[in-house]
């Protein structure tokens, strides 16, 4: 979803829902197999602003927010991200 402000300026939130669709099975660090199951591995929020700076220009940033799953990651821990974006495109 995204919502312009004024001819140079953008809000945006996204949401994103993340999915194994079967099992996989890998062998870790100490060469022990691991299975892990489908299902839920976690979801995504992210918001931010996009700026037209001038022809070509553009700047973003952005925040995003991921929820994972304990029993896929071993962990709930939220991981968060920060992005700044300078894109010239000629």
């Amino acid at each position: 979803m995204s919502q312009k402000i004024a001819q140079i300026f953008t809000l945006y939130a996204d949401g994103h829902i993340f999915a194994r669709p079967q099992d996989i099975v890998y062998t870790d660090v100490t060469g022990v197999m691991v299975r892990v199951g489908s299902g839920l591995a976690g979801e995504e929020i992210d918001v931010g602003a996009k700026w037209k700076i001038a022809t070509g220009l553009l700047g973003r940033v952005g925040y995003s927010l991921f929820i994972p799953t304990e029993d896929l990651y071993g962990t709930s821990t939220l991981a968060h991200f920060l992005e700044v974006e300078l894109r010239y495109t000629y």
